[in-house]
């Protein structure tokens, strides 16, 4: 089995297959009708990671109002530490620079130390901590980190940080 992968941007007409990795890989899944309306709402970034055939991770992010929130990215277990994340990360970045979008911002559970690496890697600051912010099956509630990276509008394929 070849271990190559290769990112292609994701279509409306691929929100099954985000829907099927976002439940698969995540805590707490979304349905098809989220993606959707995230669709009709604004501008949808996002990518699919393929092995093959295979869909192997996703980024879904959508531009409204001038900015970016990063809202899922998520890897197949055995595709994580062999850059594919930051190659999901870096489209996004190059993208919101092609359209002159200078802020992507994100919520990370606080726990969620290998998310947190990555974001840091691609120079998103966190900006503030919300209590208690993602619900457990057990009834308590993990922290929610917000995060923040600012981008040069000319910053396609190499960005230019301004920290906050």
């Amino acid at each position: 089995m070849s271990k190559a992968w290769a990112l292609r941007p994701a279509t409306q007409a691929e929100i099954p297959v985000m829907a099927q990795l976002h439940a698969a890989l995540l805590q707490r899944g979304w349905n098809i009708n989220a993606f959707e309306s995230f669709y009709a709402r604004g501008e949808v970034l996002a990518w699919i990671a393929y092995q093959e055939d295979t869909p192997i991770g996703y980024l879904f992010g959508w531009a409204i109002a001038g900015e970016c929130e990063l809202l899922n990215i998520g890897l197949e277990p055995e595709w994580r530490g062999q850059g594919c994340g930051s190659a999901l990360c870096r489209a996004l970045i190059d993208a919101c620079a092609v359209r002159g979008i200078d802020r992507i911002h994100l919520e990370v559970s606080a726990e969620n130390v290998a998310a947190i690496a990555l974001y840091t890697r691609h120079n998103f600051i966190v900006t503030r901590r919300r209590k208690d912010y993602y619900p457990l099956a057990d009834g308590l509630a993990e922290d929610a980190l917000t995060m923040i990276r600012e981008t040069s509008k000319n910053s396609a394929g190499n960005s230019v940080d301004a920290r906050l």
